[in-house]
């Protein structure tokens, strides 16, 4: 499975080709961080695919709870020797297990440009998981591609593959989970130029209430 190949070593190769631009990221150019801040939202965050964490670190900061997972063990180490970031907020592991295993709730929870990686087999079993942790009035968060479902190989090795889709419509079948706000762009976070196979999209879905959801008509 892809979850196995990432966890033995394409993850750590990935870190290796993007450190030099990772160490240097800044809050104020981090368009999903930006629209965070925006949310009136506190309490326990979840980022999936949390990188080096420096997102978690700028978090974390603001007074929020963190935890990280990060199928790269070098990026994980990298991240707690060079921030204030612990053992126990930044971790290696892959999605699946780790929110199968998972008993904390959390206020938000971030996909960061990794769905799309995953095996598909295993995406019911997290968006499941995802939907149990996140607390009412939670957050998903989504940045991720947004292009009608394709499968594309992975150019940095072989047999790896890219599962691109509408990310957002994994949860928002659900009443309870309402999209609230989403803006097409490309992956670097410039204005799209309309190519449906290449645009991504920034996602806020909240959890809401089952009387919001399912409202009683006269």
């Amino acid at each position: 499975m892809q979850k196995d190949i990432f966890l033995s070593s394409e993850a750590d190769q990935w870190f290796k080709r993007n450190i030099e631009s990772l160490k240097d990221k800044l809050a104020i150019d981090d368009y999903l961080y930006q629209n965070i801040k925006k949310l009136d939202a506190k309490g326990k965050v979840l980022e999936v695919g949390a990188s080096i964490g420096y997102r978690l670190g700028w978090l974390k900061s603001d007074g929020y709870q963190v935890v990280g997972i990060e199928p790269s063990k070098e990026a994980v180490n990298y991240g707690i020797a060079n921030s204030d970031l612990t053992e126990l907020e930044l971790l290696v592991g892959d999605a699946s297990t780790f929110l199968d295993k998972c008993v904390s709730k959390f206020d938000m929870i971030i996909f960061g440009h990794s769905l799309y990686l995953m095996d598909p087999e295993d995406l019911p079993n997290i968006v499941a998981n995802t939907m149990r942790l996140l607390n009412e009035d939670g957050y998903i968060v989504i940045f991720d591609f947004d292009s009608d479902p394709q499968k594309n190989p992975y150019h940095h090795r072989e047999n790896l593959y890219s599962y691109k889709m509408e990310f957002d419509t994994l949860f928002t079948w659900n009443p309870c989970f309402k999209l609230i706000s989403k803006k097409i762009m490309q992956h670097d976070g410039s204005t799209s130029v309309g190519n449906k196979h290449e645009d991504c999209a920034l996602s806020i879905i909240k959890r809401v209430d089952l009387k919001h959801a399912y409202p009683t008509l006269a």
